[in-house]
């Protein structure tokens, strides 16, 4: 979805789509491609304390949220690098783009679950000089129209 997204965006502005490795969704490892329920059911304690504590689970043969955090501000920063003063779009997946907001608002790991990040959502983070500046987190006015966000269900 992350790069149906993408095309998106940049299709209106005739400007070509880029992937980054660095803003690939977290490798789940051994729980990739199961549903929550069948990851509660096969790994219920490690399952237990990615709810409460996602910053100290290394999923089975996957990636801490470190890892993420480490490739995702690279894959930024050589964008920034690249284009400075302009205005970039980054697609990505949930967890990176919770990873990237968390750390530019100074938010620990484990408290990442208390964002909301929307399929679609806008959000905008001002990177110059100083430290990231969030300006908005999660827009989803442009949705709301189409009627997307029906049926959501909050974490």
């Amino acid at each position: 979805r992350a790069r149906e997204t993408a095309e998106a965006v940049a299709r209106p502005h005739g400007l070509p789509v880029v992937t980054l490795a660095g803003l690939v969704e977290i490798d789940h490892g051994r729980w990739q491609g199961l549903t929550w329920a069948e990851v509660a059911a096969r790994d219920s304690e490690r399952y237990a304390l990615w709810q409460r504590l996602p910053g100290r689970v290394v999923m089975p043969g996957g990636e801490r949220l470190f890892d993420v955090r480490t490739r995702a501000l690279e894959a930024v920063r050589r964008v920034v690098a690249a284009h400075p003063g302009a205005t970039a779009a980054l697609v990505s997946h949930e967890v990176v783009l919770r990873v990237l907001l968390g750390e530019a608002l100074g938010m620990d790991y484990d408290h990442l679950g208390r964002l909301v990040l929307d399929n679609g959502g806008i959000s905008v983070v001002e990177y110059g000089a100083g430290p990231p500046v969030v300006v908005t987190v999660n827009d989803t006015a442009h949705l709301a129209a189409v009627g997307s966000l029906e049926g959501r269900t909050d974490p």
